[in-house]
């Protein structure tokens, strides 16, 4: 799971509102992205249908070995990422929330991924998902999603 931080740091100003820039990909805001620390920082969402970490066996890349598995059955998580706490004005970044996923061998998977951006208060000002997507069974896929700055978001 990723979550890149695509619009960042300020590079210049145009009437008094920042400009900012930075690469695709710069920063994961995520906490323990593929579990090398086991699930913390994350929120299992379904508590009857569990993730554990696995070493894996098709690395991501030659520094990350381990990755999340679900159960048989459709399960879920989360993790909450406190943008206000990270860039002064959250309601003006453009934010990539990427995931690389893949299938087990022993049984057909499917992968989704929501993203929902919260107001002070908590309440939901923009949720965009994934549909369903077949997880291949012996390589990495990617799935990406492009947030908008929304008004509101905190």
């Amino acid at each position: 799971y990723h979550c890149a931080w695509c619009i960042s740091t300020p590079s210049s100003f145009t009437n008094n509102n920042a400009v900012v820039e930075e690469e695709p990909g710069s920063q994961n805001l995520i906490i323990n992205p593929s579990g090398e620390r086991g699930m913390v920082g994350w929120k299992q969402v379904n508590r009857t249908m569990n993730w554990r970490v696995e070493q894996s066996e098709v690395p991501l890349n030659e520094s990350t070995t381990t990755n999340f598995v679900s159960s048989f059955q459709w399960c879920g998580m989360s993790q909450t990422i406190p943008l206000h706490r990270i860039v002064y004005n959250p309601s003006s970044v453009r934010l990539e929330v990427s995931a690389k996923f893949m299938g087990r061998t022993d049984c057909p998977s499917v992968f989704q991924m929501q993203v929902v951006l919260l107001d002070d208060e908590r309440r939901v000002v923009h949720r965009v998902e994934t549909s369903a997507l077949s997880a291949p069974a012996d390589y990495w896929e990617r799935s990406c999603l492009i947030i908008e700055p929304t008004r509101g978001a905190h």
